[in-house]
């Protein structure tokens, strides 16, 4: 087990929930590699009385998984992390409950302030197997007003019900980034401004930018639209991989300013680079032109908005 000197309190958790696996007789975990269950990683592969074994793809992991379970005759546990990665456990976890085995699929969460803003790897993971598992057990984010003791029990009792059963079973589990203060990042966005809504857009309503980053673009016309409206300005671009246009705009050198407005053209930003650029200018007022219905705001910056169907004529 991770060292327990200066530890980290989401560390001291999941090392609860770990020995909570192991006392409900949980031998085997395979796991699917990803950053947000990369504490629940961690603390299993240096757990003495686990065997693990890492996948780069989930469908196969599930179905591995199912393997053990029928050979060994126990519980074997399933961690993914964020977003559609559990989603493909899904087949496993339907011939797990035709067979009468139990899978404990463990999915890592965004916390609750990371849901309904766009941002990435984040989607309602609760009730993901519907009927082919137990209710969802949902575990909240680390906190010291709750007992990792509680949490404990909980978790044990939910297995234990698997197995009885002879039924997967579902942990959802959320958790922050270690580098985020948990006082700041429950705190939420104020309401945008909407400055309109329209087939396209009128760029007339856009502030001057100091900085423009161009997210993701749904087709070739939309892309050559944005370029078009690009070399009317004089503001630094930054180009995420998914706009099309990132060979267009290599990455910009300028300073980035502190002051001025931020426009945000398209939809979700999905490399770290560029959403460590966003994240650097979150106290900037923003602009984001965007698909309609379609929000994207992982840094809860004030944000003014103006909806579109499609950026092409």
């Amino acid at each position: 087990m991770p060292n327990s000197t200066n530890q980290h309190p989401t560390t001291h958790w999941v090392m609860g929930i770990v020995q909570s696996l192991v006392n409900a007789g949980i031998q085997h975990i395979c796991i699917g590699s990803g950053s947000r269950s990369a504490p629940l990683t961690r603390c299993i592969a240096h757990h003495t009385h686990i065997k693990s074994v890492c996948f780069y793809d989930e469908r196969a992991l599930g179905f591995v998984a199912l393997g053990i379970a029928k050979a060994t005759q126990t519980p074997v546990g399933i961690v993914t992390t964020s977003g559609s990665a559990g989603a493909n456990v899904l087949p496993a976890v339907v011939e797990a409950h035709q067979s009468g085995h139990c899978l404990v699929v463990i999915t890592a969460d965004r916390p609750p302030e990371l849901h309904g803003i766009g941002a990435n790897q984040t989607m309602p993971q609760s009730g993901l197997f519907a009927h082919f598992a137990q209710p969802t057990l949902s575990i909240a984010c680390p906190s010291p007003q709750v007992s990792i003791t509680h949490v404990q029990t909980r978790i044990q009792t939910h297995i234990a019900t698997g197995c009885t059963q002879t039924t997967p079973v579902h942990i959802n589990i959320a958790f922050r980034d270690l580098a985020v203060n948990p006082s700041e990042a429950q705190t939420r966005a104020p309401q945008p401004v909407c400055l309109g809504k329209g087939t396209h857009p009128d760029w007339s309503q856009v502030p001057p930018p100091g900085l423009i980053i161009v997210g993701q673009l749904r087709s070739i016309a939309d892309a050559q639209a944005v370029q078009h409206y690009l070399s009317t300005q004089t503001a630094p671009v930054i180009a995420d991989i998914t706009s099309m246009l990132r060979t267009h705009y290599p990455r910009s050198k300028q300073p980035i300013p502190t002051q001025k407005p931020i426009l945000l053209v398209g939809g979700r930003v999905t490399t770290q680079s560029s959403l460590n650029q966003l994240a650097h200018v979150q106290k900037n007022p923003h602009c984001h032109v965007r698909y309609r219905n379609h929000p994207f705001n992982p840094y809860h910056a004030k944000q003014t908005i103006l909806e579109v169907d499609c950026f092409a004529h």
